[in-house]
C-alpha cells in the first residue's frame, strides 16, 4: 500500500505557480436560457485569493477569452486535500449566464505536481472522460489486473481496495502501453509516465518518453471486481473504466464483429429488438427506443487489436471450430474482464473466464417438429448462383460447397413444398442443378414449378415440391401487374404461386389441395424515392412493399392458378417486420401469421423465434400467413433457427479462416432462417394450448366444427369468449372437467377465450371459426 499524501490545512496558500490550472467544474449547472456550456478556467499566481482573479470564458467555441468576475463568499479553507487535488465551493458567482448549482465546485489541479510524488489513479482518470493531468508525467501504484502485451500492447493496472477513493465518480484503474515490459498479474507495479488520451481512453505511456516501471511484488491479491449490469449511460461507465467488472444478466445479441474483430455484442436479459418488430412505426418513438439502445449494449472483446486474427478467440478464451456452437441468443455468466474503451464503444477484456458459462438459444441439432400431414417451407438461399463471381459463389469450389450447406438443411426439413428466395434468376439453370442434387441425394424425386414470368432481377423466387406426395393441380401464375410495383427496376421481385394437389395416398389429405405463393418484397437498402421512405422504424420502399402487398392479396383473390382453392399459403421474404404496414395489409385480408396462431409466447413480444438480425437486432422479415380457411388446419409453425444466430464465418466461402471452419451441414446456409410450417388439411387442429405466464395448465379440445372443450383445468371458474377487439360475445362457468365453449354461428374469423382460474391466474386461448 502506498502512503497518502498529507492533507495541506491552510487556509489561503496551496503553492500554485501562474502556470498552474485551476479548472471550474459544476458552474453549468443551471445555464441561463440560450447560453452554451463552456470550459471555463482560472489561471492564478501565489497565493490563492480567488476573490482577486477573474474566470476567463471562450464563448461558443472561439479564441479570444471574456473576463468573468468573481464576486461573492467562498469558503476560506479546503474542503479536502488528496493527491494534488484541491477543491473550493462556490457560493455564488457574478456573471448571469451561469449560475452555480448546489454541487458547483472550483478544482485546484497543480499542473507543477512533481512527477515523483505517487497519486492515485483516480485522480489520474479524474471525473469526466478526459483526465486533468493529460500531458503530464505522473507516478501511480497498482496492482496488474489483466496482463494483454501479446494483444493489446500493454496491461490494465488497479488501485489496491484499500487505496481506493470514495468517489464513485472516478475510475480506479488505468491502462499501461508498455509492449516490451513483463509483467505477471497480481504483481504489484509502480509506473511514472506520462499520461495520455489514446482513441477515447485514459492511459499511461510506460514505453519510452523516459517512462520506468518496477514491479515492487508479486502475487498479490487482486481488488474486487464491481458487478457490472446495464443499461448504463457512458458517463457512468466511465467511472468503470480500466476496472475489474462482472457484468451481471447478459446475452449476446451480435456476433456479427466476431471474425473480422473478435468482438461480441451483449445486452441485459434479451437480444435487441428492431423497433418495428414490437411497435408501431413512429418517428418521434423510434429516436427515443434507438437512444436508448446505446446504453443497453456493450461489447465483449479478444484482448487483440487487429482484424482478421487467426484462431477466433471466443469470450471463454476457446477458439471457434467448424463444430461452431457459438450463437447469438446465449445468456453469458460467470466471466470476468477488464472494463475498456476503444473504437467508440466501452468493451470488457476477459481475464477470469474458468466459471464462464454459456446457457439458452442452443444450436438445433434436428427440424422442428410442426405436426401435420404435411410440411411446407420458406427458405432464402442467400445468392444460389451458378454464374460464378457474381452474387454468390465466386468458384466451383464454393459452390459446391454452398450447394452442400442448402441441400443438407432441405434433407433435413423433408418437406413437402418449399419456397426459394434468392436464387439465380437465370433460364432455371441454378433452380434445376439444386432440385436435381437434392432429388439424387434424398433418394425422392423433387421438381419445380416453372415460372411464366420470373421478372429481370438477377434473383427470382421458385417453388419446389416432392413430386411423389404432391403435385401440380393448376396453371403456374405470376404476378407482372403493374410493372412499377414488380418488373421495374428497384422493385419488388415478381410473386409465384401455384395450386397443389396431395397425392400421397398412404396419407389422409390425398386429394386435397393448396394454393401456396412465394414472395420477395423490396429490401430496406436503396431508396425508392420521396413519400416512399419513411424515418419511422419501417425503413425505405416501405410504400412500395405496402402497394405490393395489396397487389398480391387482390391478385390471389382472383385464383390466379385457375383452381377456386380458399386455402392458401403466402411465403417468402417480406422484408417488413411484424408491426409494418405491409404484414397489416396481408392480415387485415383475413391472413393469419401461422407462428403467432397458437400463442406463442416467445421472444420477440410473442412472435416467435425471429428469422434474421441486422445490427445486432432481432426481428422477422420471413413469413408463412395463412388464409383464413387454411389457419385452422396449421397444426405448428416456427423458424428454424439455424442461420440467423450462427457467426457468418461458418459459411460456403473459402476466403481466409473460413476455408478452415467449413461444415458441409445445415448451419450457416443462409442469412435468413428459414420457417417451417405443419399442415392437416382434413383434420381441423383440436388442440389450442393457453399463452398463461404462470401456472395453468389447462388446454381447448376441437368439439367438432362448433365447440371447444376444456381439458386439465385445476380449479373451477370463469370464461370469457371476445372478439379480436375485446368485446365479449359469450360468457360462463367452467367445471374442472368436460365444459365446452360454443362458437357456433359466430362469423369466420379470429376469436379469444379468456379462462380465469380462482388462484392459478389467467389464461388465454387464440381460436378460429371457419
Amino acid at each position: 500500500m502506498k502512503p497518502l499524501l498529507t492533507s495541506l490545512a491552510l487556509l489561503c496558500c496551496c503553492f500554485l505557480t501562474a502556470q498552474d490550472r485551476v479548472i471550474v467544474t459544476g458552474l453549468l449547472d443551471g445555464t441561463a436560457p440560450g447560453a452554451k456550456p463552456r470550459a471555463v478556467e482560472l489561471y492564478v499566481a501565489g497565493t490563492v485569493d480567488l476573490s482577486a482573479y477573474v474566470v476567463q470564458r471562450y464563448a461558443n467555441g472561439g479564441t479570444d477569452p471574456t473576463d468573468i468576475a468573481l464576486t461573492g463568499t467562498y469558503t476560506d479553507e479546503f474542503v479536502y486535500v488528496v493527491n494534488g487535488t484541491e477543491e473550493f465551493t462556490i457560493e455564488t458567482i457574478s456573471d448571469t449566464a451561469y449560475v452555480a448549482g448546489a454541487s458547483a465546485t472550483l478544482e485546484l489541479l497543480d499542473d507543477d505536481l512533481r512527477a515523483e510524488d505517487t497519486i492515485g489513479i483516480h485522480t489520474v482518470q479524474g471525473r469526466t472522460d478526459l483526465s486533468p493531468l493529460a500531458g503530464n508525467v505522473v507516478t501511480v501504484q497498482g496492482i496488474v489486473t489483466g496482463d494483454f502485451q501479446d494483444g493489446l500492447d500493454g496491461f490494465y493496472l488497479q488501485e489496491e481496495d484499500t487505496d481506493a477513493d470514495q468517489d464513485s465518480t472516478t475510475s480506479e484503474g488505468i491502462f499501461v502501453y508498455a509492449p516490451d515490459f513483463a509483467v505477471t498479474v497480481g504483481d504489484r507495479v509502480t509506473v511514472t509516465g506520462p499520461v495520455e488520451e489514446y482513441f477515447g481512453q485514459t492511459q499511461l505511456r510506460g514505453a519510452g518518453a523516459g517512462a520506468t516501471i518496477t514491479v515492487e511484488a508479486m502475487g498479490q491479491g487482486l481488488p474486487v471486481a464491481v458487478a457490472l449490469t446495464l443499461p448504463r449511460a457512458d458517463s457512468s461507465l466511465e467511472a468503470l473504466e480500466g476496472m475489474r467488472v462482472q457484468p451481471v444478466d447478459l446475452v449476446i445479441t451480435d456476433v456479427s464483429g466476431l471474425a473480422r474483430f473478435g468482438e461480441v455484442t451483449v445486452t441485459p436479459g434479451e437480444r435487441l429488438v428492431q423497433f418495428t418488430e414490437c411497435n408501431r412505426p413512429d418517428s418521434a418513438a423510434l429516436a427515443a427506443y434507438t437512444a436508448g439502445l446505446a446504453a443497453d449494449q456493450l461489447v465483449i472483446d479478444d484482448g487483440r487489436s487487429g482484424s482478421n486474427l487467426t484462431p477466433i478467440r471466443l469470450p471463454s478464451g476457446d477458439t471457434l471450430d467448424a463444430s461452431g456452437g457459438f450463437r447469438a441468443g446465449a445468456t453469458i455468466s460467470g466471466l470476468t474482464g477488464i472494463l475498456g474503451y476503444g473504437f467508440d464503444q466501452y468493451r470488457i477484456q476477459p481475464t477470469d473466464t474458468d466459471s464462464l458459462v454459456l446457457s439458452g438459444n442452443e444450436r438445433p441439432t434436428a427440424a422442428p417438429d410442426v405436426g401435420g400431414v404435411l410440411t411446407i417451407v420458406s427458405a432464402n438461399v442467400l445468392n444460389f448462383f451458378t454464374t460464378l463471381g457474381r452474387r454468390g459463389a465466386d468458384t466451383e469450389a464454393e459452390l459446391l460447397r454452398q450447394e452442400d450447406k442448402i441441400v443438407a438443411a432441405l434433407l433435413e426439413l423433408n418437406a413437402d413444398i418449399i419456397g426459394l428466395n434468392e436464387i439465380e434468376n437465370n433460364d432455371n439453370v441454378a433452380l434445376a442443378r439444386l432440385v436435381n442434387t437434392l432429388s439424387v441425394r434424398s433418394g425422392h424425386p423433387y421438381a419445380y414449378v416453372v415460372s411464366p414470368d420470373p421478372g429481370t432481377d438477377e434473383i427470382m423466387v421458385a417453388l419446389i415440391y416432392r413430386s411423389d406426395r404432391v403435385e401440380e393441380s393448376g396453371t403456374a401464375a405470376s404476378l407482372t401487374e403493374p410493372a412499377e410495383l414488380f418488373t421495374e427496376g428497384g422493385t419488388n421481385r415478381v410473386p409465384l404461386a401455384q395450386t397443389f394437389r396431395v397425392t400421397d395416398a398412404a396419407g389422409s389429405n390425398v386429394g386435397e389441395k393448396i394454393t401456396v405463393c412465394v414472395n420477395h418484397l423490396k429490401s430496406k437498402g436503396g431508396g425508392c424515392g420521396a413519400g416512399d421512405d419513411a424515418n419511422d422504424g419501417s425503413g425505405n420502399c416501405n410504400g412500395t412493399r405496402a402497394e405490393g402487398a395489396r397487389a398480391i392479396v387482390q391478385w390471389l383473390a382472383s385464383n390466379p392458378t385457375g383452381v377456386a382453392e380458399e386455402d392458401i399459403l403466402v411465403i417468402g421474404d417480406l422484408n417488413s417486420y411484424r408491426m409494418e404496414e405491409p404484414i397489416d395489409v396481408f392480415l387485415s385480408a383475413g391472413f393469419e401469421n401461422t407462428k403467432t396462431l397458437r400463442g406463442s409466447g416467445k421472444f420477440p413480444c410473442a412472435g416467435g423465434p425471429p428469422s434474421y438480425t441486422f445490427d445486432g437486432q432481432w426481428g422477422s422479415l420471413d413469413y408463412a400467413l395463412a388464409s383464413p380457411t387454411l389457419a385452422q388446419h396449421v397444426t405448428g409453425a416456427t423458424a428454424w433457427t439455424v442461420n440467423a444466430p450462427e457467426p457468418a464465418i461458418l459459411d460456403y466461402n473459402t476466403e481466409g479462416v473460413s476455408n478452415a471452419l467449413y461444415a458441409p451441414d445445415f448451419y450457416r446456409f443462409s442469412d435468413h432462417d428459414p420457417v417451417v410450417v405443419g399442415i392437416d388439411l382434413v383434420a381441423i387442429v383440436d388442440q389450442v394450448s393457453n399463452s398463461a405466464a404462470g401456472g395453468s395448465r389447462a388446454e381447448l379440445l376441437r368439439s367438432g366444427r362448433s365447440g371447444y372443450t376444456f381439458v386439465n383445468v385445476s380449479r373451477a371458474g370463469t370464461y370469457y369468449l371476445t372478439n379480436a377487439a375485446g368485446q365479449v360475445l359469450r360468457q360462463g362457468t367452467v367445471a374442472t372437467e368436460g365444459t365446452t365453449v360454443s362458437v357456433d354461428k359466430l362469423p369466420t374469423g379470429v376469436y379469444f377465450v379468456v379462462l380465469r382460474e380462482p388462484g392459478v391466474g389467467q389464461a388465454t386461448f387464440k381460436v378460429m371459426v371457419p
